[in-house]
């Protein structure tokens, strides 16, 4: 694990004694600048400036952004506990904008921007760097153990109905039967996203309030695997309403308005089950799960 180690300057010896004990852990370490300039200065005349500050701290930010977390060094200073002066409060608001760790040598302090700190969630060693590798252990294995857990086909479809009271479906390119608006919920969307999204590109209608109807799970198959399917009341629509719908993509053919009982014979059997038992449960105002389309 590469950390970098932040702090005041006036903890130098002690980023040095730090140092050498991550490295003895197996972590690799950045210091700070000058930091043995710092150690070594006997106190006598003025501490040499090599570099401007800001040049200094666009420096460190830049080591902070190729680690993997930062160890701030917060001893006791100006009779302050586990004391974090600026620069090292904002190299934690840096690293804690990458999502890297940080970890804490001591308490967090009782000042100013202490709910700052405790907003950022830092881990609190105690001075023991053994816990680092007790935290990396603990997100290995939760990493290790969601990324064992199956993973479902999802996906999102839309009733949207006309003033006479007509279904709106759609021929999608690679399908024999005709569809509602909607199709394949992407990595980290959700249903009601992927639902706008979908009929949007379908059709050119942005339809961002929707009521949730049902889900449906349907059991593998051969060579296809389980599935969610969620849909959606997506409202009645005004003739100047769908004078805007177009079709955008080459995947839908074609769409149109029908009677329900006329759509069902150009809709897939199972997405038809699946539509009655929506219809039913926008009547009754009542959400409905189902198995395989019961």
């Amino acid at each position: 694990m590469k950390i970098v180690i932040c702090g005041s300057m006036s903890f130098s010896k002690e980023m040095l004694k730090t140092e050498e004990a991550l490295k003895k852990l197996g972590h690799e370490v950045v210091l700070p600048e000058f930091v043995n300039d710092h150690a070594n200065f006997s106190g006598e005349g003025e501490m040499p400036e090599n570099e401007e500050k800001g040049d200094l701290i666009k420096k460190h930010f830049e080591e902070i952004r190729k680690s993997d977390a930062i160890l701030v060094l917060n001893i006791e200073r100006k009779k302050i506990k586990g004391y974090v002066g600026g620069n090292s409060f904002l190299e934690m608001g840096f690293a804690f904008v990458l999502n890297k760790s940080i970890y804490l040598f001591e308490q967090i302090p009782d000042i100013g921007y202490k709910d700052e700190i405790e907003a950022m969630s830092p881990i609190i060693l105690g001075g023991n760097f053994l816990k680092i590798k007790e935290d990396l252990i603990s997100n290995d294995s939760h990493e290790d153990y969601y990324n064992s857990l199956p993973k479902k086909r999802m996906c999102s479809g839309v009733l949207i109905f006309n003033q006479n009271d007509e279904l709106l479906i759609v021929k999608p390119s690679y399908k024999d039967h005709w569809s509602i608006p909607g199709g394949v919920i992407e990595e980290n969307e959700s249903p009601r996203l992927a639902c706008i999204r979908e009929t949007e590109e379908e059709t050119g209608l942005y339809i961002e309030n929707l009521e949730f109807l049902s889900v449906d799970f349907v059991p593998p198959k051969t060579k296809v695997s389980e599935n969610l399917h969620f849909i959606f009341f997506g409202g009645i629509l005004k003739e100047e309403e769908i004078k805007k719908i177009k079709i955008l993509n080459e995947e839908i053919e074609d769409y149109k308005f029908l009677t329900v009982e006329k759509a069902l014979l150009l809709l897939g059997k199972n997405l038809g089950k699946r539509i009655e038992k929506s219809i039913e449960a926008l009547k009754n105002r009542k959400v409905i799960y189902m198995e395989n389309g019961k």
